[in-house]
This record gives C-alpha cells, structure tokens and sequence, in this order.
C-alpha cells in the first residue's frame, strides 16, 4: 500500500516534468522561430540598402559629373558672353562712325549742291558735251553718284587740253567763229580763221573774260595745230594775262 502510493507520486512527478518540459520546449522554437525570421528580415533589409547605397552612390557620380559639365558649360557661354558683348560693342562704335560719316557726308554733299550752278557756268558751252548726263536724284545715293560724277568730269577737264571751235563775241567785229584752245578750265585762248583777231581768256569766278590782242595771231595758231596733231609739239611763248591789270 505505501509502495503503491510512492509509485503513484512518481508517475505524477514525471508527468508534471514531461508537461514542463513540453511547454519549455515549445516556447523555446517558438522564440527561435522569431529569431529566424528577424535575421532573415534583417538580411533582407541589408542587402536592399546597399542596393540603395550602391545606387545612391551612383546618382551622385552622376551628378557631380552633370555639375562639372554645368560648371564648364557655364565657363564656356560666359567666354561666348565676353565675346558677343566685345562684338556689339564694336559694332556700336563701328555704327556711331558710320552715322558721323554719313552726316559729314550729307554736308558735303549739301554744299556741293549748292555749288553747282557755279560749276555748270565754269564749263564752256564747247565743253558742255563732254559732260556725263546726271541721272535720277531720288535718292542720298543717287545724288551723291550724280555729284561725285559731275565732279570727276570737271576734274578730267581741269587736267586736259581741248582744242574747239566755237562763237565768240569779240570788241570790233561782233561775234565770231574762232579756233579756241582751253588749258583746263582756268584758261582759253582763242584766234579767227582769218587770224586777223586773238585773244586770252580767264575764268574769273562768274564768267570767261577776254583780253584782245593781234599780235598773239601767229604764236595761237601754231599753238592750235600742235594740238590738233598738225605739227609736231615744241616749246610757244603765250600770253598770260592776270584778270584786272592794264595791257600794253
């Protein structure tokens, strides 16, 4: 009976142990289990870090790359700026040169306007025709070409020698047909067909002024074939007469 009991303690004893140790164990995998799933967790969250890190790393190459390809873009078109501005500048001042000229010129061109009635009576009737036509003035330019051509004529005149004949009006016989040599445009001389009457002429600023004298007769018309090629070309004393001073 007392054996019986004490066998019966045991069995409950190692029934309560087992019981406890069941419990143990299944709170132990259950924290293990907990465990596993944290690490795993933990790795899984690792390895998309450094994913991000190796991707953030990345972007900021990039970006440090587009940053010096700003700084050098922003060099560059400061340099392009530089220059432009040097440009415009020139081209200001090269504008502002050519307005100035063109106002100079305008002035000119005014007063040469103004001077050309006077430099139409300075030409001779006779050499009228050796005067390019004037075209069209509608325009700066066209005045301006029209002025510039008209100045060019005179000044192929001044610089040649024309032999002409043409009608004078002389002192004694009235108006006359006469061989007449102009040196330019300053001077004429001019002597009749019959060489009976010859004569030097100045331009004095408002018309052709005549000084008479037949005893140029024979010097004026040799000087009148040298120039038209009937003898050849040799030294002549002419007469020179200063508009204003008494002759012998």
């Amino acid at each position: 009976m007392g054996f019986s009991k004490q066998i019966i303690t045991l069995y409950c004893v190692f029934c309560l142990s087992v019981a406890c140790l069941h419990a143990d164990t299944g709170g132990l995998l259950h924290d293990v289990d907990q465990l596993v799933r944290v690490r795993s967790e933990m790795h899984r969250e690792r390895i998309e870090w450094e994913a991000q890190q190796e991707a953030l790393r990345n972007r900021i190459q990039l970006l440090k790359r587009e940053r010096e390809l700003l700084k050098t873009r922003i060099t560059e078109t400061e340099v392009v700026a530089d220059e432009e501005s040097e440009e415009w500048v020139a081209l200001e001042q090269r504008r502002t040169r050519q307005e100035a000229a063109i106002r100079d010129a305008a002035r000119a061109l005014d007063r040469m306007d103004r001077q050309l009635p006077d430099v139409h009576k300075r030409v001779p009737d006779a050499l009228r025709a050796e005067l390019n036509p004037a075209g069209p003035a509608r325009t700066f330019t066209d005045r301006l070409r029209n002025t510039l051509a008209l100045a060019a004529d005179m000044h192929r005149l001044d610089q040649a020698i024309h032999s002409h004949r043409q009608l004078i009006d002389t002192p004694a016989d009235g108006r006359l047909q006469m061989d007449v040599i102009y040196l330019g445009l300053a001077q004429a001389y001019a002597v009749s067909r019959d060489d009976r009457i010859a004569g030097h002429g100045v331009w004095n600023g408002e018309d052709w002024i005549w000084t008479w004298n037949p005893a140029w007769a024979g010097a004026l018309r040799q000087a009148v074939r040298i120039v038209e090629g009937e003898q050849p070309p040799r030294w002549l004393n002419l007469p020179l007469v200063i508009v204003g001073e008494e002759q012998p």
